[in-house]
C-alpha cells in the first residue's frame, strides 16, 4: 500500500488509513520556501562538488555515525551496520546516486521516492528502539533518531561540504551556499523534518551545523565495533580492485592517502582515532597537495565559458562519485545474496517481534 501510494498516487488506493493519507498529503505539498528552479540549481552545485569535497562529506558523516554517542548509539543497537554492512551501504549509494539527477526530486521521481523510503525506515527504527528499549531508556538517552539529530544532517550533507571545498581553495558564489542549502532543506522537508526546524538561508544552516557539533555526546559504547565494520568497508571495496604485478603497493598507497585525508580535515585528535595510527606517512602527507589541486582544476573548469551547461550536462545519469560506489556494492550484494538490490525493506518486521529489554 505504502509502495502504491509512493508509486501511483493516493487516489489509487481503496479506504487508506489517515496515517497513510497525512503523509500523501505533506508529500504533495511542497513548501512555499522551495522552488524547483532553485532545488534543482541546488542539485547541480550539490554534483559539482569536487571528489575530495564529497569524501569529506563522507568523512564527516561517518564520523557521526560511529564517534558521535546518540547517533552512534542508534545505530549500534539496531545492529544492521555490524550483520548486513553490504546491503545498508547499497542502500546509502543507491539514495545518494540519484539525489542530483534531473527530475529526480520531482513528486514521482526516484530521489523523491527513495528519500521518503528512508523516511519510513527511520520511522520503523525508531518504533523499534523505543520498543526496544522502553521509556527508561528513551527518558536516559532522548528521542532515537530525533527532528533534531536529522535537521542538522540537513548542513552536514549539504554546505557542509561546499565548505570543505572552500578551505581547499575550490571557489563558490554565495548563490550556490544558498542554492545548495535549499536543495539539502528540501530533501529535509521530504523526510519529514519538522518545518521550524529547517534551515532556510545558509547562514541559518551554519548555526545549525555549529550548535550540532557543538553538543555531541561523546562516542557511544558501539564506536569501535563501527570504527571497525567501516575499516572492513574499505577493505571490501579494495578487494574487488585487482591491479596486476603492484596491487600490494597500490592499495597500500591508497590506503595511505586516505589516512592522510583523515588526518587532514579531521585534525590529530580524529584522525588518530580512525587510523589507529599515530600521524600520516610520507605518502599520506602528499593528500593535502592532492586535495587543493583538486580545487585548483575545478576553478579552472569554472572560468571557461559554458560552466553551467557542462555542470548541468555531468549530472544526466546521477552523482558521477556516488554511482562509482554504486556499482561496487551492487556487485558486492550480487555475490552476497543474489542480487536483489536495494528494497529499503529491512525494518519491514512488525516491532512486536523485538520484545521488551531490561
Amino acid at each position: 500500500m505504502f509502495e502504491q501510494a509512493l508509486d501511483n498516487g493516493l487516489e489509487t488506493i481503496d479506504d487508506p488509513p489517515q496515517e497513510l493519507i497525512a503523509l500523501v498529503d505533506h508529500l504533495d505539498n511542497p513548501p512555499s520556501w522551495s522552488t524547483e528552479e532553485r532545488v534543482d540549481r541546488g542539485a547541480v552545485v550539490a554534483n559539482s562538488v569536487t571528489p575530495a569535497g564529497k569524501a569529506s562529506l563522507i568523512f564527516l558523516n561517518t564520523l557521526v555515525t560511529v564517534q558521535s554517542g546518540s547517533v552512534g548509539g542508534a545505530v549500534g543497537t539496531m545492529g544492521r551496520m555490524q550483520r548486513d554492512m553490504i546491503s545498508r551501504s547499497l542502500e546509502t549509494a543507491e539514495f545518494w546516486l540519484h539525489l542530483p539527477a534531473p527530475g529526480a526530486l520531482d513528486r514521482f521521481g526516484i530521489a523523491f521516492k527513495n528519500a521518503v523510503r528512508v523516511r519510513l525506515m527511520h520511522a520503523q527504527a525508531r518504533v523499534m528502539l523505543r520498543k526496544k528499549g522502553g521509556e527508561e531508556w528513551v527518558a536516559e538517552n532522548g528521542v532515537p533518531i530525533s527532528n533534531a539529530e536529522m535537521s542538522g544532517g540537513i548542513p552536514s550533507f549539504g554546505v557542509a561540504n561546499l565548505m570543505y571545498d572552500i578551505n581547499y581553495g575550490r571557489r563558490y558564489d554565495y548563490r550556490d551556499l544558498e542554492d545548495l542549502n535549499i536543495f539539502w532543506s528540501y530533501i529535509g522537508h521530504i523526510m519529514g523534518i519538522r518545518e521550524a526546524m529547517i534551515p532556510r538561508t545558509f547562514g541559518e544552516a551554519v548555526e545549525l551545523l555549529d550548535y550540532g557539533y557543538a553538543v555531541m555526546e561523546p562516542p557511544s559504547e558501539f564506536s569501535e565495533a563501527l570504527n571497525d565494520v567501516s575499516e572492513i568497508m574499505l577493505n571490501t571495496l579494495m578487494d574487488k580492485v585487482q591491479v596486476p604485478l603492484v596491487d600490494a603497493q597500490v592499495k597500500s598507497a591508497i590506503h595511505q592517502t586516505l589516512h592522510g585525508l583523515y588526518f587532514f580535515i579531521g585534525g590529530t585528535f580524529l584522525g588518530k582515532r580512525i587510523t589507529g595510527t599515530p600521524e600520516p606517512t610520507r605518502v599520506g602527507r602528499l593528500a593535502p597537495k592532492l586535495i587543493t589541486a583538486q580545487a585548483r582544476l575545478a576553478n579552472l573548469d569554472r572560468r571557461i565559458p559554458g560552466y553551467w551547461k557542462r555542470a548541468d550536462k555531468r549530472r544526466a545519469n546521477g552523482d558521477t562519485y556516488w554511482a562509482v560506489m554504486h556499482d561496487a556494492f551492487t556487485e558486492l550484494a550480487a555475490e552476497q545474496d543474489g542480487g536483489r538490490g536495494p528494497t529499503f525493506t529491512h525494518h519491514d518486521k512488525p516491532v512486536e517481534s523485538l520484545g521488551k529489554v531490561g
